[in-house]
């Protein structure tokens, strides 16, 4: 395999890791619409194996997240830090939508850093 071939086979592999992970918040929504689903259609009570699922799918997406912030080398400890400490701020919700899309993610890394940055 020639080096032209590797990189194109590595560019190919990202963007589609990439992708898959933009999905995850739509996984998650499927997640949430299933819950009420079962909620709202089930007789007494619910069906416990789609809310096991349901469930299942609602955790899809923060797991992803945190598991893509523990892994990524694309982001600095520092980076990662800010990323943490937002999330666990009134921020959260702006937050976690932008991490699933690189650019975005990218844009709001710089935002953080130039926010702390002026803070100090």
């Amino acid at each position: 395999m020639t080096e032209r071939q590797a990189a194109t086979s590595k560019s190919f592999t990202a963007g589609y890791a990439n992708r898959c992970f933009e999905w995850l918040p739509y996984v998650s929504l499927l997640g949430l619409a299933l819950l009420v689903a079962n909620i709202v259609l089930s007789f007494e009570e619910p069906h416990s194996r789609m809310l096991l699922v349901a469930a299942g799918l609602i955790g899809v997406a923060p797991l992803g997240m945190l598991l893509h912030l523990a892994t990524t080398s694309e982001l600095t400890i520092d980076d990662k830090r800010r990323w943490v400490a937002g999330m666990r701020s009134r921020q959260a919700p702006m937050l976690f939508t932008a991490y699933f899309r690189p650019r975005d993610r990218r844009r709001t890394t710089e935002r953080m850093a130039v926010a702390e940055g002026s803070r100090e």
